[in-house]
């Protein structure tokens, strides 16, 4: 099942049970669970081993982690 099926489902069974008025809701709210990818950044401070998320700023000391503990974004690479 591609993203777009399973958007299309959970769409379907939530208007089933939700008012009409509701559907822009559940467009935003679908939106907002969809998860953030970034990328850790050289934070350009001399010498330093810190590396910065490019979406939230937060500083981690290994370029190494798949997620941004702060802010949870997937990381490209």
């Amino acid at each position: 099942m591609t993203k777009e099926e399973a958007l299309v489902k959970v769409k379907g069974y939530l208007t089933d049970y939700l008012p009409w008025d509701s559907v822009d809701e559940i467009d935003e709210i679908i939106k907002a669970l969809e998860p953030n990818i970034g990328q850790w950044m050289p934070n350009h401070i001399p010498g330093s081993m810190l590396y910065k998320c490019d979406q939230c700023g937060y500083d981690r000391g290994a370029y190494s982690f798949k997620y941004c503990s702060n802010c949870g974004a997937k990381m490209k690479g």
